[in-house]
């Protein structure tokens, strides 16, 4: 059992940050739902945690055609987390919490090294495929080395640059625009498309 004067100030703390997560000069009122929801995160954190470790995600493939003709031109790697006991878990939940808890990185090099392997296999199986697009979160693109990595897994699974596509979120360019331009310009260069 805890005190009451702690568990009030837990509440007050749980309503400033609700308060604040909404943006500046606004206030919050605790209500149970907030212990739920830091409940939720908690789970999310740990569970995603194992899921990472264990690689226990899968890419879907969604198929891009020309609306002239009707042929493949591109496939978008789509990443699925299948939940053992909560399901199909949509990336609008989990992205997020793997930003929160420094999980992108690795999660992002599993995504795009998984989409770069079967794009290789796609190509000694002579599929007639352009390229596969991959999603990039703006906090794994402000990685450190990021390009290199990237350039690196092209290496590896000997795909041509012209064989890939990296999709950005608008969010890419909320902060430093030339930051996020020096980034991206060693890909540019080497053929990626963007």
């Amino acid at each position: 059992n805890i005190p009451m004067s702690q568990a009030l100030m837990r509440r007050a703390d749980l309503a400033m940050y609700v308060a604040k997560s909404e943006g500046r000069g606004r206030f919050s009122w605790y209500v149970e739902a907030m212990d739920e929801r830091i409940a939720q995160r908690a789970w999310m954190a740990q569970e995603l945690r194992i899921a990472v470790d264990r690689a226990h995600f899968v890419l879907h493939y969604q198929p891009r055609v020309e609306a002239m003709d009707g042929n493949l031109v591109c496939v978008e790697a789509l990443l699925r987390w299948p939940h053992a006991q909560r399901g199909l878990i949509p990336p609008s939940e989990f992205v997020p919490a793997a930003e929160e808890s420094g999980l992108i990185d690795r999660l992002g090099h599993w995504v795009l090294a998984s989409a770069f392997e079967q794009m290789s296999q796609w190509r000694e199986a002579r599929v007639p495929l352009e390229r596969v697009a991959v999603n990039v979160s703006a906090r794994q693109l402000m990685t450190s080395g990021f390009s290199d990595m990237v350039l690196d897994l092209l290496a590896r699974y000997r795909l041509e640059p012209t064989d890939i596509e990296l999709e950005l979120t608008e969010s890419v360019f909320a902060g430093d625009v030339d930051v996020v331009c020096r980034v991206l310009e060693p890909l540019r260069r080497g053929g990626i498309q963007l």
